[in-house]
């Protein structure tokens, strides 16, 4: 064992935390979230009945989706036409 002398002065320990950092996975979330839902659509049609639930969450998240591929869909579109523009733009720079 250590030889401790005594002392009347107390040193402080260092503090130790317990930090985990939280990261937010939007991706997973999603999945998560789709899995649960089709594991009830499972389940209800195995029993045999329709939950008005069940086809609320359904139509929202195709309803989600459909806005989503409208949305990139759009952002290409502009992205052709800038590209075009700048296309036209450098090619009468260079002709002339």
């Amino acid at each position: 064992m250590k030889n401790k002398l005594p002392s009347f002065i107390k040193l402080h320990r260092n503090k130790r935390f317990d930090y985990q950092p939280l990261y937010y996975d939007a991706e997973k979330e999603e999945l998560d979230q789709r899995v649960a839902r089709i594991k009830k659509q499972i389940e209800a049609e195995k029993k045999g009945e329709l939950n008005s639930e069940l086809l609320r969450e359904r139509l929202r998240s195709d309803w989600q989706r459909g806005s989503r591929q409208s949305i990139v869909s759009k952002s290409n579109y502009r992205i052709a036409l800038i590209a075009g523009f700048l296309f036209m733009v450098v090619y009468l720079y260079l002709t002339t």
